[in-house]
């Protein structure tokens, strides 16, 4: 019996492009550019078109690793570079790109390598971005206790310093969903970390509702200039 495939999330698609929210960062709020959020990772996932026998891709594919524990197999690529989890129901993980491009190219590699090893239906099917994960240097040094104590009651804060040195911060977006859910991680030196955008823009919109939060608590900028 076929599998059926996963339905694709439903999440509402930002009214603006990556391109018209960077503009409004660098003109309107006068942010400098070397200090907007750069993509690391992209998390894709895809259903490869059918059933597929883990161990034997294991034997024949090319740069695969079959570990004891995983009910599945890792495959490994360049050009561009990838990683890609493949499990026994088609179900197929992409990470390590850090374009879209990217992130379809490696996608149609992992199904034209399973063509080559008997299984010539595998194509790329329901491909979408699950996960980015980006970062940011802001150049500030930043006050984390005192961000803490006037945001801390919010659910959404979270700081344990004994455990971890950044604060934890979720960015909700708007009603309409089309701004996203982000978790955003803000560090003293100024560096922040986003995790779990669905949408590049996603990114750069919890980047623009903290940063004047984090500025209200930044002492100086790294190179030693007072934060106005």
């Amino acid at each position: 019996m076929p599998r059926k495939k996963k339905p694709r999330p439903t999440i509402p698609e930002p009214l603006e492009s990556t391109a018209e929210i960077i503009t409004r960062l660098t003109t309107t709020n006068g942010i400098p550019a070397i200090q907007l959020p750069k993509i690391h990772n992209i998390v894709a996932s895809f259903f490869s078109g059918q059933r597929i026998d883990v161990r034997t891709v294991a034997q024949y594919a090319r740069n695969v690793e079959k570990k004891p524990r995983f009910n599945g197999v890792i495959m490994r690529g360049r050009n561009p570079k990838y990683t890609c989890l493949l499990f026994s129901s088609g179900a197929c993980n992409i990470m390590g790109v850090r374009t879209l491009a990217d992130g379809k190219l490696a996608a149609r590699k992992v199904a034209r390598g399973l063509q080559k090893i008997g299984y010539p239906v595998a194509r790329v099917e329901n491909w979408y971005p699950v996960n980015f994960v980006a970062s940011a240097e802001t150049g500030m040094v930043i006050r984390i206790p005192g961000l803490y104590r006037k945001h801390g009651l919010s659910p959404y804060v979270r700081y344990m310093p004994e455990h971890f040195s950044g604060l934890i911060y979720e960015y909700l977006g708007n009603e309409e969903g089309t701004r996203g859910k982000v978790t955003v991680i803000v560090f003293s030196n100024g560096k922040l970390m986003f995790l779990g955008a669905r949408y590049e823009q996603h990114i750069f919109y919890a980047f623009e509702h903290i940063y004047p939060i984090i500025a209200e608590f930044a002492i100086r900028s790294r190179q030693g200039s007072k934060v106005e």
